[in-house]
């Protein structure tokens, strides 16, 4: 027994595809792929997630950030709470008339985010969105921003006010270490 339809003759036998639930793949055949695959090809793809993220971010065995300033200042250690306030524009001065210029590497982004989350818990939307506020209420300046950890280093050295940070490795004789900020156990 066939029927006409506005799209043509229907078989007398329903198409079992057409019952199937929304949403649901067939497999060769009209049936269904067994879950069993389907948690293997899972399982791949989770693995292989995890394996790029492992390979793209390098294990870092010190995460800790060194806070440096230039050795003509005469400072010799700052709290978090005083770095805290210089890179949030609430406090000025470093030292006694000397201005803090504060300074940040734009690379490795990584390291900025620890930094503000070291220091302040601050994601670097939360520091964005609190620098779009308070520089356009006229309040403070953000950071100084420069390319990477070198320009950091030169910037700092070249500048009796300039404050910034770095990783432990990259020290050097030309600014001194005031504080350092570690991953809280």
């Amino acid at each position: 027994m066939t029927r006409r339809t506005p799209h043509g003759v229907s078989p007398a036998q329903p198409d079992p595809r057409a019952f199937r639930t929304p949403g649901a793949r067939m497999g060769p055949g009209g049936r269904r792929p067994s879950l069993a695959g389907w948690h293997r090809i899972h399982a791949l793809n989770c693995l292989l997630v995890v394996l790029l993220a492992g390979w793209t971010m390098p294990a870092q065995a010190d995460d800790s950030l060194v806070v440096i300033v230039n050795p003509g200042s005469g400072v010799t250690q700052l709290t978090r709470q005083e770095v805290a306030r210089i890179y949030l524009g609430s406090q000025k001065f470093l030292a006694p008339g000397l201005v803090a210029l504060p300074v940040e590497p734009l690379a490795p982004q990584s390291d900025r985010a620890r930094f503000y989350h070291l220091l302040v818990n601050m994601s670097l939307l939360q520091v964005k969105t609190y620098w779009t506020e308070v520089f356009f209420t006229g309040q403070a300046q953000p950071p100084h921003q420069v390319r990477d950890s070198g320009e950091v280093v030169q910037f700092v050295a070249t500048g009796r006010g300039g404050v910034g940070f770095i990783r432990p490795g990259q020290l050097t004789p030309r600014v001194r270490a005031v504080l350092t900020l570690a991953s809280r156990p």
